[in-house]
């Protein structure tokens, strides 16, 4: 199932996962790590491999959500204890989930094979000083749309 607001499809995970409070607004689907200045929270990932959030947190959760449809992902409000997935493998697509400007850019021209790094809980071609995180195996277009990118990325675990 592709989750339409982030645009990311997770196609083979583990049963182990984390949890904490999330300070900020983030998409389901950003990758996310025990937060190093406050344990109880967890954080976008940055330079390390981590978990895929499981939910979108937001400011305010809005009565858009029917609370009793339990096909909807009812988004978290910031300051909610969520939970993030060890994820195999994963496509993603989207400037909310990959990092398209700037130092580390993915593009349709990025190769397979690259190796990952993860900026801001955002992929990114790895950089010096980033863990390695995963790498790209497969370029393909977006769903919907034939002039932006989806990739598919294995992961480090």
């Amino acid at each position: 199932m592709i989750n339409e607001r982030a645009k990311f499809t997770i196609r083979r995970s583990l049963p182990t996962s984390i949890s904490g409070i999330v300070a900020a607004a983030a998409y389901e689907g950003t990758v996310f790590n025990i937060d190093p200045s406050d344990a109880a929270n967890i954080a976008p990932a940055e330079g390390i491999r981590g978990f895929i959030l499981e939910r979108d947190v937001v400011s305010s959760v809005g009565l858009e959500y029917d609370v009793f449809d339990k096909t909807c992902d009812r988004p978290e409000p910031v300051g909610a204890h969520v939970s993030a997935r060890q994820v195999l493998a994963l496509e993603v697509e989207g400037e909310n989930l990959l990092w398209t400007s700037g130092t580390g850019v993915l593009s349709s021209s990025t190769t397979v094979g690259t190796e990952l790094g993860v900026s801001a809980g955002r992929w990114r071609e790895k950089q010096s000083g980033d863990e390695l995180a995963g790498y790209l195996r497969k370029q393909m277009t977006a769903e919907g749309d034939e002039n932006a990118f989806r990739i598919y990325i294995e992961t480090v675990n």
